[in-house]
């Protein structure tokens, strides 16, 4: 510029004085623009009156604003927010948009808006980028746990117990060695958690990722009546509300027929907002760390030495499920009736469960069983009873009697063997069986009495046909050889009189002298020996 004195004619006071004018017009345009951009050529009208270049002057805005800058529209674009958590990389996106931009000029097409206004400059996408708010990055760099990571949220409990629960399934921080499998796999656990207090009313494991019908089977285990270490005090019962995510295994069809039966409401939370049933969640976190990582095969122990996979150790030395089992529900036990929690000013959740007066509502077996209907087993029906986990189960009523040598189908609770209920070939329920070994002398005298009743009937059916047989053979013609038919022979034994054989008196015995030697042989009969004399040491004596 030909007279240019680097002030545009000015002293620098006046200059300093135009260029604020000059920075406030331009962010009055920037704010009042929808996409929050200055026009080309409201820059070079502001580079003309203060003599210096656009890029300059974009400069001295961006020092001088005092609004904050925003980051354009086109930045929050939906589509280009998701590209942004599919990538996970500004660089790689910003590629892939020129890419489709050129491809796109090239076919003749149209380039929608949002795509012709991103910069070409990859600087100035990424300060456009980083002009957004922490939680869209935190979501970009981490998605949906990002995100919820920078919101605001009220912590809301239940008032009383049996109100609401909370229910989820997570897979396990272990690797197990399941009896028959040749390879070690990784267990889910299935919770049914009390809001209000706590407590843990049912849990189920699982050794591959749960079905609705194990869902259903762990939720009757969680309503049933469970004595406390406290006399008179028991948990279970018949919640309103149970809150659970929107997994296949929850939001089945069986599921809703079990909640109908059952008498309460079974409601799904929104996606991706596990902050809805925060505290099962947070029940998975604290026990994975707490009970599993002392256990041999914890997935989040020491590597191996390629650093590719967790150091399992020998396969001999892994747990099974039962061995898993037995620790898990022995430490949820501890973690119900003894661990202090932060919640209760570190009581435990018993102390709390025990201090709620809201009565409780017991579920008839009735109504639970539809749910064990919906997990059953094909056995057999053996005389000794029906052999479930090295146990054999009979019932007491007699309605198992119909079905021995039948194939029926059985239903437990998961890790109970205090029962299983008997269902027939069609799936009707039949009878409740119990284990061998648990009844009392008086109910084992009443089976054993009820088969003797049975059998009587049976035996003496028998009998009267081999009298058939025995009359039949006797009326036999002796001369044409013809023998009458059975029912006959039945007929005419029943107009006959009955005539019961007596069983024949022992002779009277002689009296016979005692001698001595005589009452010597009755001594040694009774003691089961032979007698002392023979034929020699009878001529001696006589």
């Amino acid at each position: 510029m030909a007279g240019r004195t680097g002030w545009a004619g000015l002293t620098k006071p006046e200059w300093e004085v135009r260029k604020k004018e000059q920075i406030a017009r331009l962010a009055d345009i920037r704010a009042n623009h929808p996409r929050q951009i200055i026009p080309e050529h409201e820059l070079e009208v502001a580079a003309a009156e203060l003599d210096r270049s656009s890029s300059q002057v974009r400069r001295m805005l961006n020092q001088w604003d005092p609004a904050p800058l925003r980051p354009p529209l086109w930045v929050f674009a939906p589509w280009l927010l998701s590209l942004y958590y599919a990538h996970g990389w500004l660089k790689s996106l910003h590629q892939d948009l020129l890419q489709t931009r050129a491809e796109l000029a090239a076919a003749g097409s149209e380039v929608p808006r949002e795509l012709r206004d991103v910069p070409t400059d990859y600087v100035t996408f990424w300060r456009s980028f980083d002009r957004l708010p922490k939680r869209i990055k935190e979501f970009g760099h981490r998605g949906a746990p990002g995100l919820r990571r920078r919101f605001v949220y009220l912590i809301w409990q239940a008032k009383e117990r049996n109100e609401i629960w909370q229910a989820d399934c997570c897979r396990l921080d272990i690797w197990i060695l399941p009896r028959g499998c040749a390879k070690p796999i990784r267990p889910w656990l299935i919770i049914f958690l009390d809001d209000c207090t706590r407590m843990v009313m049912g849990a189920m494991l699982c050794l591959s990722q749960p079905t609705a019908e194990e869902v259903g089977a762990a939720c009757v285990r969680a309503m049933r009546r469970k004595p406390t270490p406290i006399p008179g005090v028991w948990f279970g019962g018949r919640p309103q509300v149970v809150l659970w995510d929107n997994g296949a295994e929850f939001v089945a069809h069986l599921i809703t027929l079990l909640a109908a039966r059952l008498g309460f409401v079974g409601r799904a939370v929104a996606r991706a907002t596990p902050t809805k049933k925060g505290k099962v969640e947070r029940f998975f976190g604290t026990f994975q760390r707490w009970v599993l990582w002392q256990l041999p095969g914890y997935s989040k122990g020491p590597r191996s030495y390629t650093d590719r996979d967790v150091f399992k150790g020998k396969l001999s030395e892994l747990l099974d499920e039962d061995q898993l089992w037995a620790h898990i529900s022995e430490r949820i036990d501890f973690y119900d009736f003894e661990r202090p929690h932060t919640a209760h000013g570190k009581r435990s959740p018993l102390w709390k469960w025990s201090n709620d007066t809201t009565p409780l509502d017991e579920v008839p077996m009735e109504d639970m069983r539809f749910a064990l209907l919906l997990s059953k087993i094909r056995k057999r029906a053996h005389p000794n009873g029906i052999e479930h986990r090295n146990q054999f189960f009979v019932s007491l009523d007699g309605a198992y009697d119909d079905l021995v040598g039948e194939w029926v189908q059985i239903a437990t609770l998961p890790h109970d063997l205090s029962f299983i209920e008997v269902f027939d070939s069609d799936g009707k329920w039949v009878c409740t069986a119990y284990p061998q070994g648990t009844f009392s002398p008086e109910q084992a005298y009443e089976l054993d009495a009820r088969r003797r009743r049975q059998y009587r009937p049976l035996i003496e059916a028998v009998e009267e046909a081999h009298g058939l047989h025995v009359a039949r053979a006797e009326a036999q013609d002796a001369s044409t050889g013809a023998m009458p038919g059975l029912v006959a022979t039945a007929l005419s034994r029943r107009t006959q009189p009955v005539t019961r054989k007596v069983a024949p008196t022992a002779p009277a015995q002689p009296t016979v002298p005692d001698d001595g030697w005589l009452d010597a042989s009755h001594r040694a009969a009774e003691q089961g020996r032979a007698p002392l004399a023979s034929s020699g040491a009878s001529e001696d004596r006589a």
